[in-house]
């Protein structure tokens, strides 16, 4: 019931446009089965995910009526941003409001980008509200596009319509955003307290998800050793307050009056009525971190589940949950942040329900510590070798005397203005952080190999499933070695290197081979000759496969003819002018957005392309970018032939 209702959810957001029809089709066909079997209840969650992947996919704004230069109207005392229309604007069914990040780079609050509210108005209304707002011209636009760059896609992913970099029409003025919330007063009060504490910025950031107070330093050892989950918000702080508020309860019921007690009043109804508001507060203190209010979700069931006396396994709770998640929001089966929790979850319970002989606690950290190495691959260049020795060490320690320690010491200094408590606890800490230190600088470091291929990965995350699952037994620690093996290992011993990588790094494409940098778009001075690629490797190919140029209004129809390009890389999604002038002189073209590759191989007398962005493409998923490198490839090796 659960997996097609989630099917449903996650095909909404995966399945091209082009398909949506084929996707349509399959539903339908679900849902006659199962009108036809008369299973009501199953049919009743697969219509509420319709409702909500239509909601979520189709009553959006495809397009926004917004261009360079054009002037707007910002209000930065409401965060929003006014755009004005001839016609009246029809609001759209469903409520969901258009939202868009402003960068204002002259401007140190807003450099990075802040979360504005989008509004539309009449000619009448902007004028009648233009006095109180200030009035930008656009400099630049990304929209969000699930297809598109990095960027785009992160747009897509956060349900933000757009980044608009703007500019002030008169001298830049200060713009200062107001934060008037009881945790930013509360944050406030804490750091001017605990101003002498050199503890307090690893504290901030583990009991508020605050870390806008580390150095490079400090952000470069906690990663090193395996200890970023402990100081970013996520369900593992929700779970120490989970305990906390436990204990809290446990108290609580010791001194509670016995005729409540004798009137039927129980401690799991107790837990079901403190826990939640408590667990809420800590969302709205960490700024309804997604890992945060995930793990509420999670327990808020548990714990409803248990007060009603309803018998379901942890998996049936956690399936459950990511079926509310992705109810609620299902563009978040793009954030690699939902895939890491719940893998680790589902790994966490599969593992616990195993028996070991010296200790399940060791060799849990040991399982999860294994895994987030396989999950994280290709996110980080090494780690500490005491990097499981670290976690089994300071997890405990944070849980039972640095979170609660931490909670109390911020009490005594809202309420009494003191912090006795945090002096005691940062001497401490001072021992705990230099001995993290030294982890750190000086012992040993196991290098990851940053570019493997799928198969690599492919082939941890079944080890990893199958040491879990056979883990009492040897051949489960024979998994373990050769995950391993595979990890610090380096993939180029046993795996093919590109032999040419084409690469667009920050907007500029370049060309390199196993040795050097060869070729860059950024070196274009006239003659579009210098960025030819097949001139590196003439003896593969006879056709010309060029990188464009930074400004593509360098590609005219003479350059392109004279130069008798064949085919050519973009560095950026392609103006609607410059396709079809390469269309219209049969001209290939192929895109390779920021931070995106294309690896060229040469496989005997055969030459095979991989791009990176169609690495888990299969069947009829394949983007238009995916198939344009199979027409290169098959262009290149035919003329060959």
């Amino acid at each position: 019931m659960l997996l097609t209702s989630l099917s449903i959810l996650i095909g909404a957001v995966l399945v091209p446009l082009d398909y949506v029809g084929l996707y349509s089709t399959h539903i339908v066909l679900v849902c006659l089965y199962l009108i036809v079997v008369k299973r009501w209840i199953v049919l009743s969650f697969i219509f509420i995910s319709i409702i909500s992947a239509v909601n979520s996919e189709f009553f959006v704004t495809k397009t926004l009526p917004i261009e360079e230069g054009q002037r707007i109207l910002v209000n930065f005392d409401s965060r929003e941003m006014y755009l004005t229309r001839d016609e009246p604007y029809q609001t759209r069914f469903f409520l969901r409001k258009d939202k868009v990040i402003i960068r204002l780079p002259s401007n140190a609050y807003l450099e990075q980008g802040v979360e504005f509210s989008l509004r539309y108005l009449g000619l009448e209304q902007a004028i009648n509200t233009s006095r109180n707002n200030e009035v930008y011209w656009v400099k630049k636009v990304t929209l969000s596009d699930k297809s598109g760059g990095w960027k785009q896609r992160q747009l897509y992913q956060k349900r933000l319509s757009a980044e608009i970099e703007l500019e002030p029409l008169i001298k830049p003025f200060l713009v200062q955003l107001n934060d008037e919330s009881i945790r930013h007063s509360w944050l406030g009060v804490l750091d001017e307290k605990f101003a002498h504490a050199s503890s307090w910025r690893f504290s901030k950031a583990l009991l508020f998800g605050d870390a806008s107070l580390w150095g490079e330093k400090d952000t470069w050892v906690i990663r090193t050793l395996g200890l970023a989950h402990l100081f970013v918000v996520s369900g593992l702080h929700t779970g120490f307050m989970f305990v906390l508020g436990m204990q809290i309860c446990r108290v609580i019921w010791w001194l509670m009056p016995h005729r409540i007690l004798l009137r039927g009043f129980t401690r799991w109804q107790l837990e079901a009525i403190a826990i939640p508001p408590l667990l809420l507060f800590y969302g709205y203190l960490t700024s309804w971190g997604e890992p945060v209010v995930r793990a509420m979700i999670m327990l808020s069931l548990y714990l409803g589940a248990r007060i009603l006396l309803i018998r379901v396994s942890a998996l049936q709770v956690v399936t459950f949950t990511l079926w509310l998640v992705l109810l609620i929001e299902p563009r978040a089966i793009l954030n690699a942040g939902l895939w890491l929790s719940f893998s680790m979850v589902y790994l966490l319970i599969s593992f616990f329900t195993v028996k070991h002989k010296f200790g399940r606690i060791v060799f849990i950290q040991l399982m999860l510590s294994t895994a987030s190495m396989v999950l994280i691959l290709g996110w980080q260049e090494a780690i500490s070798s005491v990097s499981i020795l670290m976690n089994l060490v300071l997890i405990p320690f944070a849980a039972f005397i640095w979170f609660p320690w931490g909670w109390l010491s911020c009490l005594e200094t809202l309420l009494l203005s003191t912090d006795h408590a945090y002096r005691v606890l940062d001497s401490l800490l001072s021992y705990v952080l230099s001995w993290m230190e030294w982890g750190a600088f000086n012992t040993p470091l196991l290098d990851f190999e940053l570019n493997s291929p799928s198969i690599h990965r492919w082939l941890l995350l079944f080890l990893v499933v199958y040491w879990v699952f056979h883990s009492p037994l040897k051949r489960g620690w024979l998994a373990f070695i050769f995950i391993v093996i595979v990890l610090f290992f380096p993939a180029s011993n046993y795996f093919q290197q590109a032999d040419f990588v084409v690469e667009n790094s920050y907007g500029s494409l370049l060309l390199s081979n196993r040795e050097k940098l060869l070729l860059s778009n950024d070196w274009y001075i006239g003659s579009l000759g210098e960025l030819n690629v097949t001139r590196s490797f003439p003896s593969y190919s006879e056709m010309n496969l060029f990188l464009s140029p930074s400004r593509v209004v360098e590609l005219s129809s003479e350059t392109l003819i004279n130069s008798n390009v064949d085919w050519i890389v973009l560095e950026q999604v392609g103006p609607i002018s410059l396709v079809t002038k390469l269309d219209a002189l049969q001209v290939g073209w192929l895109e390779v957005l920021p931070n995106e590759s294309l690896h060229i191989y040469f496989v005997g007398e055969q030459i095979r392309l991989k791009h990176s962005a169609c690495i888990y493409s299969i069947f009829l998923l394949r983007s238009d970018t995916c198939k344009r490198v199979e027409k290169l490839e098959s262009v290149v090796n035919y003329r060959q032939n």
